[in-house]
């Protein structure tokens, strides 16, 4: 069962039966904002050593790892824009002109391409007012 005390001011401290303990402050009733989480002593030491996901790896690389994927060895070397992988057509359906990428089409109108591709994607308030569609 999980215990919860109120400490002041408005901040509360929930206690998990499998060991961790979370501040939560409630800044507006209703929406609280998570302080952090405190481990014990247990879980430190369970996490630490050859536990440690990190354990035993080298940071940062050595030079001639970081040089065997630098310039043309890169395999996205040149494979910007169109060439991109992930990259998708974008069609005008007034003029019927096809772009490459939402950045040539965002460029052609004058906006941002990341306001472009969140109106295509219709995200949050973005509702697509622009004549463009992914070309599917």
């Amino acid at each position: 069962m999980i215990k919860l005390e109120k400490k002041p001011p408005c901040v509360y401290m929930i206690t998990n039966p499998l060991g961790g303990v979370s501040m939560l402050n409630m800044i507006r009733p209703g929406q609280p904002v998570a302080l952090g989480l405190k481990r014990t002593p247990e879980q430190i030491k369970n996490m630490s050593g050859e536990n440690n996901h990190a354990y035993g790896k080298k940071f940062p690389r050595t030079k001639e790892q970081r040089e065997a994927q630098t310039g043309d060895k890169n395999p996205m070397f040149g494979r910007s824009g169109g060439l991109a992988p992930r990259a998708r057509k974008v069609i005008n359906t007034e003029t019927g002109v096809i772009y490459d990428t939402v950045k040539e089409a965002a460029i052609s109108i004058g906006v941002p391409d990341n306001t472009l591709g969140m109106k295509l994607k219709w995200y949050g308030k973005s509702k697509n007012n622009t004549p463009f569609k992914y070309l599917s």
